[in-house]
């Protein structure tokens, strides 16, 4: 966090405004708020920021913020609430009330939100953000909060466009852009509000209380860079769509950002260009001359050199690639930079800019038509694939064996059995359950037999096994009178039963009689 602080710091300028305040219970002010002047200090101060306990009261932090811009004259006055998604306190008055209050005044407010949109406060922060006119972002890795810090800055300096005609003020910076005096300027339907950079050369500012500038223009390395913050052509350009020397100032911006002009003379223009390590360099003739504009072909002299060692001088012929284009190419090898001038025979010699590889040939990203293929051949030069799809590499994994111990699962059921065994043995509940689990078709069928003390005598009944919850019962029949001598027993009567009491005496005896014969 402390990061992405100073890295809003580093993107502000002299013209701007800033304020750094911790949260925990109290708000404690870490850079008071003020013009941006001192940057190596407010950093030293924001980096020695830590943790020191507390909650996030979400309240304090946003009264304190709001009471810091009330008085800034900034246009675009902006807050940047950072807090922990699953642990932000409220207060009892409500954030409300200074969301609300901060919206009324041109105040936006936008939520970083450290952890996910699903934790217990995400609501609170989207809430917020939703209210304060602003973002609200999340994220669960504390290394991108410099980046998200520095979106939600950069978001709201592009839109700190000033809408309303402002006169402009030329400077003398002016004439040595045009190389020519323009006369006054008109006003301009509106502009970017920006800040100028160290070593530009301001040629226009506004007239207004931020003295912004309108045009300004700096060397970037060998080229040059130019920078209008008004609209050249739309709703915004105001009177100078109108201005008669509009046409004059810029077609002399953008000639002084061409550079110098080419020493070839009408008619000829040359052209270089980088491709797959190699410069190549054209000559472009105009399609309508009457005559061969030269005897005999121009020619390219090259100066090359690496770094700490002595330049080389070469000089090839150029040829013929079309009816109007003359073409040369001169190949580029590691940190070599190179300086080429055509030489015309007739029409005079220019100078093109210097120009070198931004890296190693060997490292050139292939081309989309070439990549596949190349990267096909060095897969199969390898003895590898070419995956295209990152999730067939599980497809690919060559199936081995594997050895599972079977030890500890055959104990197991030993033990299971041994213990199954044992409640059988003791209880008879296995073949039970069994019998009762039987098969449906299979009927069997169970004898109910009366007893033969019982005062009523009856039939045995036979009964299916599988009925559905019926129990057994006993039918009792009259006693039948005795069938005639001459009619044969019937099977269906059991023979006639002994006295109890008789038969126990009978046995008695036939048992002495065996003891008395041994």
């Amino acid at each position: 966090a402390d990061l992405a602080t100073a890295e809003v710091l580093n993107m502000l300028g002299a013209m701007d405004q800033f304020g750094c305040i911790a949260v925990d219970v109290v708000p404690h002010e870490i850079v008071p708020f003020g013009d941006v002047t001192d940057k190596e200090t407010m950093r030293s101060n924001i980096m020695r920021i830590d943790s020191a306990g507390g909650g996030i009261y979400i309240y304090e932090a946003l009264a304190t913020a709001a009471r810091m811009l009330v008085g800034a004259k900034a246009g675009t006055r902006h807050i940047i609430l950072f807090a922990d998604a699953a642990d932000s306190r409220q207060h009892p008055q409500g954030w409300e009330t200074i969301v609300d209050a901060c919206a009324k005044a041109g105040i936006t407010v936008s939520v970083i939100g450290l952890g996910s949109q699903s934790d217990c406060d995400a609501d609170l922060l989207k809430e917020i953000g939703k209210r304060g006119g602003g973002q609200c972002m999340f994220t669960k890795i504390a290394q991108e909060l410099p980046r998200l810090f520095a979106q939600d800055t950069f978001v709201v300096a592009r839109s700190a466009f000033l809408d309303e005609p402002d006169e402009v003020h030329p400077t003398a910076g002016l004439l040595g852009l045009t190389r020519q005096p323009l006369g006054d300027f008109p006003k301009i339907g509106g502009y970017n509000l920006c800040y100028i950079r160290p070593q530009a050369n301001l040629a226009i500012t506004s007239v207004d209380e931020y003295h912004a500038p309108v045009l300004s223009a700096w060397q970037a390395g060998l080229g040059r860079v130019l920078c209008y913050a008004g609209e050249a052509n739309g709703k915004y350009t105001g009177a100078m769509a109108g201005w008669k020397s509009a046409g004059d100032f810029f077609a002399s911006l953008a000639r002084w950002t061409a550079g110098q002009s080419q020493g070839l003379g009408k008619g000829v223009v040359a052209t270089q260009e980088l491709r797959d390590g190699v410069c190549r360099i054209e000559l472009h003739l105009d399609p309508g001359r009457e005559a061969a504009p030269f005897r005999r072909l121009p020619s390219l002299t090259t100066l090359a050199a690496r770094p700490g060692e002595a330049a080389t001088t070469n000089k090839i012929g150029m040829s013929w690639l079309s009816a109007d284009t003359l073409v040369g190419e001169v190949p580029l090898s590691g940190s070599e930079t190179l300086l080429a001038t055509v030489a015309a025979p007739g029409m005079g010699q220019t100078t093109l800019s210097p120009v070198c590889l931004p890296y190693s040939p060997e490292y050139l990203p292939p081309k989309p038509d070439r990549g596949a293929a190349a990267m096909e051949q060095l897969a199969r030069a390898t003895g590898g694939c070419q995956r295209l799809n990152l999730a067939d590499v599980w497809n690919d994994i060559p199936r081995r064996p594997r050895m599972i111990l079977l030890g500890p699962y055959l104990l197991l059921a030993a033990v299971l059995l041994f213990l199954l065994e044992v409640i059988q043995r003791r209880t008879g509940i296995l073949s039970i359950r069994g019998a009762s689990l039987g098969p449906l078709w299979r009927r069997a069928t169970a004898r109910v037999r009366v007893p033969r003390h019982s005062p009523v005598r009856g039939k045995m009944v036979s009964l299916p096994a599988g009925g559905a919850k019926k129990k057994a019962a006993v039918v009792a029949a009259p006693k039948k009178p005795a069938p005639p001598a001459s009619s044969p027993p019937s099977l269906d009567e059991p023979p006639a039963a002994k006295d109890f009491g008789n038969a126990l005496s009978q046995a008695q005896q036939r048992a002495r009689q065996r003891t008395k014969r041994r």
